[in-house]
């Protein structure tokens, strides 16, 4: 059997348990108060990040934007028809003359404008419409008198 503690050993060991209890409590302490600050400043670099994807979105919606205005609607759909883009028309080395009296002209300002038009979204896109094939074969009739004609000729 343990012996007895005296009044002394009892206050001693109560004292150690309070300091140990204290020692506990303030750790806990500090441990919520670091989750705390880390939380505040967790929350500050998410805002910064956020912040900073959302500028580098807008700057590259900016430089679509400026990108599309630059090309226009080229190869965009635009009502029932694509846009189409335009081509540049030059003249190989070949058929370039000596002179620039001599020189050919290249293209056609009218089509070269309405495309213009076309990519300002000003004029909407049109396709040709070119004729209809027939589906049915035309049959052939011989008339009456035609028949006539071949029998009195003979």
């Amino acid at each position: 059997m343990p012996e007895r503690k005296t009044k002394q050993e009892r206050r001693k060991a109560e004292q150690r348990k309070a300091e140990k209890r204290v020692l506990l409590e303030k750790m806990a302490q500090k441990r919520m108060l670091s989750t705390v600050y880390a939380a505040k400043s967790l929350r500050k670099s998410a805002v910064k990040s956020r912040q900073e994807r959302e500028q580098l979105v807008a700057q590259q919606r900016k430089l679509e934007e400026e990108e599309r205005m630059k090309k226009g609607l080229a190869g965009q759909r635009l009502g029932k028809h694509v846009v189409p883009e335009g081509q540049i028309d030059v003249q190989l080395g070949e058929e370039l003359s000596e002179s620039l009296r001599g020189l050919k002209t290249e293209g056609n300002l009218f089509r070269d404008r309405f495309l213009n038009m076309q990519h300002r979204a000003l004029v909407e896109p049109r396709v040709p419409v070119l004729p209809r094939k027939r589906t049915r074969k035309i049959k052939e009739y011989e008339k009456h008198a035609f028949k006539r004609f071949d029998r009195d000729n003979q």
